[in-house]
């Protein structure tokens, strides 16, 4: 929810310096070129850490699921081990 306020916050500021620059100044071009890049890399910033988040659980699910033997690969499972000890003999 905060980063939604923030985009939203962003995004406001930014519509009124664009006005601003076209309809009364060129001399707000500088400020909002500066707002955007420091809107992008929020943007940058705020997608890294949804990325990290993802991964971290991931990581989570497969460490806590690595004796399960559904999460097991093919060659480990109890029921090929027992066929390849019966083929064997």
């Amino acid at each position: 929810m905060k980063d939604i306020i923030t985009r939203f916050l962003f995004i406001i500021i930014l519509n009124i310096l664009i006005y601003s620059t076209l309809s009364l100044n060129i001399n707000f071009i500088y400020l909002t070129i500066n707002l955007f890049i420091i809107f992008l890399l929020y943007e940058i910033h705020v997608f890294k850490r949804i990325i990290n988040e993802k991964l971290d659980e991931l990581k989570k699910i497969t460490d806590s699921n690595v004796s399960d033997i559904n999460y097991l690969p093919a060659s480990e499972h109890p029921i090929i081990k027992a066929a390849k000890k019966r083929f064997k003999n």
